[in-house]
């Protein structure tokens, strides 16, 4: 986590992904449609990883993301997110995985790596 006057940010990235799509994290576009400023949503779901695009150019207000850089001016947000961002990503993967092993007996590994 960083300062830059009462502003605080932390990025998360997906990094040194196998057997999976590293675009974990879902961007939405603001609430003005002629914006093309996107902000960090959530952890994307096992719908979101089917049904979203990881490119902006979609028809949809959000896609997915490999990294994102989260901003706020309350350090207490930030600290939540660095402790519950891991977790949820860790419990989709891990849905993910039942479901694929299930089918393919595939095994997925995954480095998440944020600011501290």
């Amino acid at each position: 986590m960083a300062s830059t006057t009462n502003r605080y940010y932390i990025t998360f990235e997906v990094v040194n992904t196998s057997g999976i799509v590293d675009a974990l994290f879902v961007v939405t576009r603001n609430s003005d449609p002629q914006s093309s400023n996107y902000v960090y949503s959530r952890v994307a779901s096992i719908s979101d990883l089917r049904d979203l695009s990881t490119t902006s150019v979609t028809s949809n207000t959000s896609y997915r993301v490999s990294a994102v850089t989260i901003e706020s001016t309350s350090l207490a947000i930030l600290r939540d997110l660095k402790e519950n961002v891991p977790v949820v990503v860790k419990s989709l993967l891990d849905s993910t995985a039942k479901a694929q092993g299930e089918i393919l007996g595939i095994e997925t590994t995954l480095t998440l790596q944020g600011d501290k």
